[in-house]
């Protein structure tokens, strides 16, 4: 069984924000899809933080969730405000 470290998955990035706030989320989130390495997917501390990745992924033409994973752990209700594409949560969820 192949590990994580020989696929070149491990260790995981973990992104801070500079300054710690909207701003420094989304400069961290684009720094860090322009490197254009091909990842699973990220996993946001809250719900902003989930808004800025979607956010900032369509921005840079990454498609979610057929390019890029995204879990949110929060339950704030600022995780409805993005447009995600139509169907994209029933796509994936049916392939569970």
């Amino acid at each position: 069984m192949e590990t994580w470290g020989v696929r070149g998955r491990w260790p995981q990035h973990v992104l801070t924000a500079e300054p710690a706030d909207e701003i420094g989320q989304e400069r961290a989130v684009a720094s860090f899809l322009k490197q254009g390495k091909p990842s699973l997917g990220v996993v946001a501390y809250d719900d902003q933080a989930t808004v800025v990745i979607l956010r900032v992924a369509d921005n840079l033409g990454w498609r979610v969730p057929q390019d890029l994973s995204v879990v949110g752990m929060s339950t704030a209700t600022a995780a409805a405000a993005p447009a995600a594409p139509a169907g994209a949560a029933g796509d994936a969820g049916g392939a569970l």
